[in-house]
């Protein structure tokens, strides 16, 4: 995971956007993000699209230049595309995708640079 971040941090713009209060600091991985937004500082929690708001605030970047990867299609992919983001699922159990529809999908982080590679070149 560490190595993968890292990797994307060189060419992208890399966040945090949690409901949780697990602070990277608190782990010695300040350095892997660029941002960090969490929801107990916002008031306002996932799927909330307010949440992702504050995100691309944070980013300086328009909704259609965030991909917000999670492992909750409600939380994390209905909440992106709520606020005109892409979701990225993390489907580690090889579940069915249903009632919401992940723009891209992958088994593990190590599999996000491709599918970033392939959100940006289907958008052109």
């Amino acid at each position: 995971m560490i190595d993968t971040l890292r990797d994307l941090k060189q060419d992208f713009t890399v966040g945090l956007i949690s409901n949780g209060a697990g602070y990277p600091a608190d782990r010695g991985l300040e350095d892997l993000f660029d941002f960090v937004v969490f929801a107990d500082e916002y008031g306002v929690e996932k799927p909330d699209p307010r949440l992702f708001h504050f995100a691309l605030e944070s980013a300086d970047v328009r909704a259609i230049e965030l991909a917000h990867v999670g492992d909750s299609l409600v939380d994390d992919i209905s909440g992106a595309h709520a606020a005109g983001c892409f979701g990225v699922w993390i489907d580690r159990e090889n579940e069915i995708a249903v009632n919401t529809m992940p723009d891209a999908e992958i088994a593990s982080l190590t599999d996000l640079r491709s599918a970033i590679d392939s959100l940006s070149s289907s958008q052109g």
